[in-house]
């Protein structure tokens, strides 16, 4: 069989007649399948099986895959093939019983999560031993086994924890000629510092700075103030990671003036926390 191995295009197949048994491929891909995604998922893989088979005359699978199909569609759950149904080789048992018993476990926790990706796994399982025990087309195998893996390591797989968004920045405004932090503004920095901690942010930046009035080596002494007052409370609210300091003095105005002019955005701290 050719259907997750091959590139060849699916050919429609009205009415296949076996002995007594009648497969009305086309009917069960019409079908308007029922149930949740997973069994929408194994209604399409199967179709696909059964089509292929009925490709290359192999009318008792396409049947199994056939009725399989219309199961799905149906809505009625199911799972993997039984081993014991199929002929396997005696050296290729342990190896796909292993497999079959990580199937059914990753089905139970991660066809919902991952539908697609399970009607894949559970399709392809039963894809692997059909070949297998034809055992006379290596690459079919191959192929077979190959797609299923692959969707059981997908939906093995742990989905990775989201990033906690890092928060910020935060701001601090002084008085005029000023280093000292009132009640607010402590409890900015202290919020900065609980956030840095809860976000596992890698580092906090801190940039001191002033506005224009006064001398620019009297700014720059001011915002070393600044820059120390900030961080020790940084540090006494327990943050003991990266701490990058920087004072700016009036280099850096948030709003650009003249010299000799009291701004209240300019006289600040901003505290960026680092993810």
């Amino acid at each position: 069989m050719k259907p997750i191995k091959s590139g060849l295009a699916l050919l429609a197949t009205a009415v296949l007649v076996t002995g007594c048994a009648t497969y009305d491929l086309d009917g069960v891909a019409g079908m308007s399948p029922q149930g949740d995604a997973f069994q929408k998922g194994l209604h399409s893989e199967y179709v696909k099986l059964a089509k292929m088979e009925a490709m290359e005359d192999d009318w008792s699978d396409a049947g199994r895959f056939n009725d399989k199909a219309r199961v799905a569609a149906m809505g009625t759950k199911f799972g993997p093939q039984m081993m014991s149904k199929r002929s396997i080789p005696a050296d290729k048992v342990d190896e796909m019983a292993g497999f079959r018993d990580r199937l059914v476990k990753a089905l139970e926790k991660g066809a919902m999560a991952k539908p697609a990706a399970a009607a894949r796994a559970q399709a392809g399982f039963d894809c692997w031993m059909q070949e297998q025990e034809e055992n006379f087309q290596p690459e079919d195998i191959a192929a077979c086994k190959k797609s299923f893996v692959m969707a059981l390591a997908e939906i093995e797989s742990k989905p990775k924890p989201k990033k906690k968004k890092i928060p910020g920045p935060f701001v601090v405004h002084f008085d005029m000629n000023s280093a000292e932090l009132n009640d607010d503004t402590f409890s900015i920095v202290a919020e900065a510092a609980d956030k840095a901690k809860w976000a596992k942010a890698t580092g906090i930046i801190v940039g001191a700075h002033t506005d224009t009035s006064g001398s620019a080596a009297y700014n720059q002494a001011l915002s070393e103030a600044r820059m120390k007052a900030v961080t020790e409370i940084i540090t006494m609210a327990g943050w003991d990671g990266k701490l990058t300091v920087k004072a700016y003095g009036e280099e850096l105005p948030a709003v650009p003036t003249a010299d000799e002019t009291p701004e209240m955005k300019n006289r600040r701290v901003e505290i960026v926390l680092v993810q």
